[in-house]
């Protein structure tokens, strides 16, 4: 299974992509067009599952993953946004992680996680 986090931008998005173990297998900056999108996710085949923040514009993103055997989840923006700097914050202060942050667990953050996508139709 391989794992793609989408920031999308107006005209461009990074992608960075990882599989079951966490490591990084490929990342680039690409333009927001059908053909280099597909390009990207094209050797990783259909057992894929892509995040990306929920700003206006991921609906066609969305439709054209979809279509080509690849689910897209959402990502709350303010949790996106936290996870980042709580990220940030372990890379410079590796040791009080644990004690800041300790016992912290967003996948329970219920209020916080967006439905998730079921088909370009919904």
């Amino acid at each position: 299974m391989f794992y793609s986090g989408i920031d999308q931008h107006k005209r461009f998005s990074y992608i960075t992509t990882v599989n079951d173990d966490g490591i990084i297998i490929k990342q680039a900056e690409i333009k927001n067009n059908d053909f280099d999108i597909l390009n990207y996710f094209s050797p990783f085949g259909k057992e894929h599952l892509a995040t990306v923040e929920t700003t206006g514009g991921w609906y066609w993103l969305n439709d054209l993953l979809f279509s080509n055997g690849i689910n897209l989840k959402l990502a709350h923006a303010i949790i996106a946004k936290e996870i980042a700097r709580i990220a940030f914050y372990v890379l410079k202060y590796k040791s009080d992680f644990n004690n800041h942050f300790k016992g912290i667990d967003l996948e329970n953050k219920k209020s916080f996680q967006c439905p998730p996508i079921t088909s370009p139709d919904v």
